[in-house]
């Protein structure tokens, strides 16, 4: 199952994140149990409801490429963030960032912009060192990461991106956890 992250997901025309030509047969790895559970109940059908599931601080697609973890979670500000962490010798230009409708680049601060929706550029460390980042397109809805000289033989700790709305999300608040789901 491929990532993917739908924003507004009651908009009537929902954008959709997704990281192309991953590798899908990787699982989602939970940490930090919150020692909560939540039940979902939607819709009539009563066989799909969903009880007493645990909660978690935070969720890893280990491997979403080759020595390349995906780490999403929410901020303070109900903004969702993700970080990609990049091992010894992985290959951070194979990550390919795909929207559902089509996008641009910010030229002034390099930010993707995909409707009314925001990512702000990467910010990369390599240990307390920050290393020159970017995005760059490929496609009308394919991007990737531009990134400087680093020591490939050391990891990338992180790759924190930061996804913002300008569109509010209708209803009670939800968590942001929840809007990483399989496709």
């Amino acid at each position: 199952m491929a990532a993917a992250c739908t924003l507004n997901p009651t908009a009537a025309r929902p954008i959709r994140l997704s990281f192309s030509k991953s590798n899908e047969a990787e699982a989602w790895v939970p940490s930090e149990d919150t020692g909560h559970k939540t039940s979902y109940r939607i819709g009539r059908d009563t066989s799909q409801y969903l009880y007493n599931l645990p909660s978690y601080n935070r969720i890893t697609r280990k491997n979403l490429y080759p020595g390349i973890d995906l780490i999403p979670y929410g901020n303070q500000e109900n903004q969702l963030e993700y970080d990609l962490v990049v091992a010894p010798n992985a290959d951070p230009s194979r990550i390919r960032l795909r929207t559902s409708i089509p996008a641009t680049l910010d030229a002034q601060t390099g930010d993707l912009i995909v409707g009314k929706t925001r990512q702000r550029k990467p910010i990369v460390y390599q240990g307390n060192t920050r290393v020159t980042a970017g995005l760059r397109q490929f496609a009308a809805n394919e991007f990737g990461f531009a990134i400087g000289s680093y020591d490939r033989r050391k990891p990338l700790t992180t790759m924190t991106c930061v996804v913002r709305s300008d569109i509010s999300p209708s209803g009670p608040p939800h968590n942001p956890h929840a809007r990483w789901l399989p496709r």
